[in-house]
């Protein structure tokens, strides 16, 4: 199962702690960070799988209509509607209960059946078929975690070490030649359903041919 990382936007010191510390004892969730800039939730957004966004309606429907993660918006606005949307104040019981129920749902319909190329991946199950189903290979997380992040991407090119502090966490002492092995295990299992692997090599980073 791919690990869940959220991403929480929230000025309030007090409630973004409290968010923080509710959301990493969740089992479900692997990793939650905070920012408080715009330009950061920019950048950031597309190694998450779900963004929460405090007071700020506008940003919540620009993320629905991005539809790169799932959004969620805690507000004291009464008149703003959807099942996404937390009225203020929260009960965090219920708040924690009814996020994991979402971001499940969010991972089910989003993440059933991903097409890269002539290949299909399912990255719950972790595992990658060719096009007709006929072959497939299992992946091991990480495997399946960076073949997620470089899709997310959108074809773009994936930084080396941004991929290294996403994937594997800013704690870890992980260095690029890990990277580097996985990328070379997961090019050998795409090339096995393929005549050629999907994964490019660029300039200090990676990108997914779709």
């Amino acid at each position: 199962m791919l690990l869940n990382k959220v991403l929480i936007y929230c000025k309030n010191g007090l409630l973004a702690k409290t968010l923080t510390e509710l959301l990493q004892s969740l089992p479900d969730i692997s990793q939650a960070v905070c920012c408080t800039s715009l330009r950061d939730i920019v950048a950031l957004h597309t190694s998450f799988n779900a963004i929460v966004i405090d007071d700020d309606t506008n940003l919540y429907k620009d993320f629905c209509r991005r539809k790169t993660c799932l959004p969620v918006l805690l507000t004291e606005d009464e008149s703003v509607k959807g099942e996404q949307v937390f009225i203020k104040p929260l009960k965090f019981d219920d708040f924690a209960n009814r996020f994991c129920r979402l971001l499940a749902d969010y991972n089910h319909k989003k993440e059933t059946e991903i097409k890269i190329k002539n290949l299909l991946f399912f990255p719950v199950q972790r595992l990658l078929f060719n096009a007709d189903k006929t072959k497939s290979v299992k992946l091991t997380e990480k495997e399946a975690e960076i073949l997620f992040y470089l899709y997310k991407a959108k074809g773009q090119k994936a930084d080396k070490t941004k991929m290294l502090q996403d994937v594997w966490g800013y704690g870890e002492n992980i260095t690029t030649h890990t990277l580097q092995t996985h990328i070379y295990r997961l090019r050998l299992k795409t090339e096995k359903l393929s005549d050629k692997s999907p994964i490019h090599s660029t300039e200090n980073g990676y990108r997914l041919c779709l």
